[in-house]
């Protein structure tokens, strides 16, 4: 305990020059960390569902794992935004279908 005290910069310095020569590798596994701990699955898996477009508007970018927030599964790619516009609706099939009702009773433009 004494050790570490006594040489705490000087380790916490080392830490650091090994972090940034391994930077990259140490980015991917933390990456790879998250992805099985907070929703099982490999990066591989990741990289294929980000090869994907949104499913709700098929943009290709700014694209997100959505997921369902009381059981962790993930349900697919979504791009942020309409992932934030579900979230806004609290996921609630009722609240979309009346926001949808709401848009075709007050359309203004064909």
């Amino acid at each position: 305990m004494e050790y570490h005290k006594a040489n705490r910069d000087s380790r916490l310095a080392s830490q650091k020059e090994r972090y940034y020569k391994n930077k990259k590798n140490v980015l991917a596994k933390q990456k790879e960390y998250y992805l099985e701990n907070k929703y099982g699955i490999s990066l591989d898996t990741y990289n294929y569902y980000m090869s994907q477009p949104c499913k709700i508007c098929n943009k290709t970018t700014d694209l997100v794992l959505d997921h369902c927030h009381t059981t962790g599964l993930i349900r697919n790619t979504l791009c942020r935004q309409c992932n934030a516009a579900l979230g806004l609706f609290k996921d609630s099939e009722e609240l979309l279908e009346k926001a949808r009702r709401y848009l075709v009773e007050h359309k203004t433009s064909d």
